[in-house]
């Protein structure tokens, strides 16, 4: 029925959620004006920060907080991918703060980075193969 979507292999039809449009019929929610609005908003953060980036930096954690929004609306669109990208935001958050605070040398926050990215690879990779292999490459290249 209109509103509800039916994967391959079950009677009972699935609700779709707020940001997804299900026409009768469908086999799968459908995610894409949704995930264009993000990418467009992704993109807008960037130019932004690049176009301001000194006065972001004199701010402190402007940049951070764009980053975290852009993340958060993430898990409306696909959970293992918002958890590889709160994983890596997390990840690179926690390295910014001990460089900050003068603790760390620059290769253990280094190696911070890279165990964390492989761990949230590896996650990824269990529940969605193919998306694991393109944020690897988007993390590690």
């Amino acid at each position: 029925p209109q509103g509800h979507f039916c994967p391959f292999g079950t009677e009972i039809p699935r609700k779709c959620n707020v940001f997804a449009s299900c026409p009768e019929g469908s086999k799968s929610p459908n995610r894409w004006f949704f995930s264009l609005l993000i990418l467009a908003a992704v993109v807008g953060f960037a130019v932004l920060g690049s176009l301001y980036y000194s006065k972001i930096v004199d701010y402190g954690l402007g940049l951070c907080a764009l980053t975290a929004t852009a993340v958060g609306l993430m898990w409306f669109v696909d959970e293992a991918i918002a958890l590889f990208l709160s994983l890596a935001f997390v990840s690179v958050a926690a390295n910014w703060a001990l460089l900050m605070m003068g603790q760390v040398s620059p290769a253990v926050a280094s190696g911070l980075v890279a165990v964390t990215g492989c761990v949230a690879v590896l996650l990824l990779w269990l529940v969605h193969p193919p998306w694991a292999a393109f944020m690897a490459g988007l993390f590690f290249f």
